[in-house]
């Protein structure tokens, strides 16, 4: 394997790779399809994923004083998995990253570097994986402002969540592609913004001017404080916010508000994207339109989103005049009057 040239000078006393080292193969190996990969190529955007997850994997490993894969122990990775368990994730949060982590332990077991160092897979002690959960939560809009209304934005990183939320409510991008726009990909003349690292690609989708725009110019102005880069969204260091670090903050503010313990459904960054796309064909919008702005590769996507609007207006307003029960509890009450006379 090509990646592997120069490794070895890691693999004194049997310690095989340093974590950095194993990374950088790894991600190699997932870039150029080999050793295990189940794609020729991997998109720059998923290397991003496996690379926040597998430095995850190893921080965790530097913190209990390991810098070397062979120091790795079952006891380590079984405290690792336990240590997952207790974030605060949606379940497809959790299971991404325990695929990430499946895919590092076959790279380990299909790589021919790694099998020469002698570095042990672990794949055997990971949980049975599946699916995430299919059931498809849309806060309505009562629930979307009782949750916006928990939010502090009188603290610079309350504020930044908020108008976070705002975009995703006006223009429904995924979470990642917030975290990946920059501050001049806001068109403040066409109130536009680009999303320039899309899941599906470019794409230029229109902001509403009387809500989000000032809420955006709000955060701008907190945001020079503390900016070391040109991202639209940054963290406490001052760089570029990741997915994660809105997940561990939207589960901060349901726990203030109380609506982490929902039976229906919490509210995460996608589900406010779910409800933007019911939402924009509820009040009147289009799939063809919808399409352009969300960045789906397929209508059939979205006609899931077109039957629950259906279910929210024209079938409940329907119902409203055609439901059996209105004419029977109607007849029923006249009959008791007549009787009573």
């Amino acid at each position: 394997m090509a990646t592997g040239t120069g490794l070895r000078k890691y693999a004194t006393q049997n310690l095989g790779m340093a974590f950095e080292e194993a990374t950088a193969a790894f991600l190699t190996s997932r870039k150029l399809g080999q050793s295990g990969a189940n794609k020729m190529v991997t998109s720059e955007r998923t290397l991003d994923f496996y690379r926040f997850d597998v430095e995850r994997f190893f921080s965790y490993m530097e913190k209990i004083g390991h810098k070397f894969y062979n120091q790795i122990t079952v006891s380590n990775v079984n405290s690792y998995l336990e240590h997952l368990t207790k974030q605060d994730w949606s379940d497809a949060t959790r299971k991404k990253v325990l695929r990430v982590l499946k895919a590092l332990f076959f790279w380990v077991e299909k790589d021919g570097v790694c099998r020469q160092e002698k570095m042990k897979s672990f794949r055997d002690l990971l949980p049975k994986i599946g699916q995430a959960e299919g059931k498809l939560y849309i806060p309505t809009p009562e629930v979307l402002r009782e949750f916006l209304t928990s939010i502090d934005t009188s603290t610079i990183w309350g504020l930044r969540d908020y108008v976070v939320t705002c975009v995703m409510i006006d223009c429904g991008p995924r979470i990642g592609e917030i975290c990946n726009l920059n501050l001049d990909g806001i068109l403040w003349n066409d109130a536009r913004l680009f999303i320039n690292k899309g899941k599906t690609g470019e794409r230029l989708v229109p902001l509403n001017r009387e809500v989000t725009l000032p809420q955006l110019k709000r955060w701008i102005k907190e945001r020079e404080r503390i900016a070391q880069c040109d991202a639209l969204f940054v963290g406490r260091t001052g760089y570029r916010c990741l997915p994660n670090t809105f997940s561990q903050q939207y589960g901060r503010h349901r726990r203030r508000s109380g609506m982490d313990l929902s039976p229906e459904g919490v509210i995460t960054c996608h589900t406010v994207r779910h409800f933007f796309c019911t939402y924009y064909l509820v009040n009147g919008g289009t799939l063809p339109g919808l399409q352009a702005i969300t960045g789906h590769t397929s209508l059939s996507t979205l006609q899931i989103y077109m039957h629950i609007a259906r279910q929210l207006t024209f079938v409940k307003e329907e119902h409203e005049k055609a439901s059996p029960m209105k004419s029977f509890l109607t007849n029923t009450m006249v009959k008791r009057r007549l009787h009573r006379t």
